[in-house]
């Protein structure tokens, strides 16, 4: 049995997962980098005068934005990162293994990506953030949640393509698979017959 083909797919298979190892790394940093730069702009914000009368104005909001960046940031970070690669590795396993890919996401180009595909992927990624980080408004969610979901989209897509099969390519190599076996069945039973007719003529 030729096993070449099961030692390529382990090393694409060990590639990917380094490389999705170091872009949850690289998207946990911007995370926490972007999450205390929010939390320094906002502590120094209300200092000011119109920050004083914001807080007066809108205590409601203001408790929420208090609650939300008095969490852990890096665990809070690594939730964010985390979901937008499970929701956009699954969506974008679906999209491969259907077809869908090859015909709507690697045509368009970089910015065509983010319009049709990064943004419609971050409502989905922000619907679980609301609900696992206990987050009161989705449109909140979505905005937390955007640089997590653009910095893993495009890199979820590249890895299904290299690692899933479109169904079209499974259908081929199934079909080529079944006409193989027919052509070795009638092999085998026109050797079997040439072999019986020798038999019947050395009789």
């Amino acid at each position: 049995m030729n096993r070449q083909p099961f030692y390529k797919y382990g090393l694409k298979l060990k590639n990917v997962f380094i490389q999705a190892v170091l872009l949850l790394i690289i998207t946990i940093v911007i995370n926490i980098t972007l999450l205390y730069l929010s939390k320094i702009l906002w502590h120094t914000y209300i200092l000011t005068p119109v920050g004083q009368q914001y807080l007066s104005i809108f205590g409601r909001r203001s408790q929420f934005i208090f609650d939300l960046l008095s969490k852990n940031i890096f665990i809070f970070a690594i939730q964010l990162a985390t979901t937008a690669f499970t929701v956009c590795l699954l969506i974008s396993a679906v999209c491969q293994v259907l077809n869908i890919s090859g015909y709507l996401y690697r045509p368009r180009s970089f910015f065509g990506k983010i319009t049709f595909w990064g943004l419609p992927l971050n409502a989905a990624v922000a619907s679980y953030i609301q609900a696992g980080c206990q987050l009161g408004q989705w449109r909140t969610a979505y905005i937390i949640s955007l640089a997590s979901t653009l910095c893993v989209f495009a890199g979820c897509f590249r890895f299904t393509d290299e690692l899933l099969p479109e169904a079209g390519e499974i259908i081929k190599k199934s079909a080529y698979i079944k006409n193989d076996m027919i052509k070795l069945k009638l092999l085998n039973l026109k050797k079997r017959v040439r072999l019986l007719i020798d038999k019947i003529n050395a009789s």
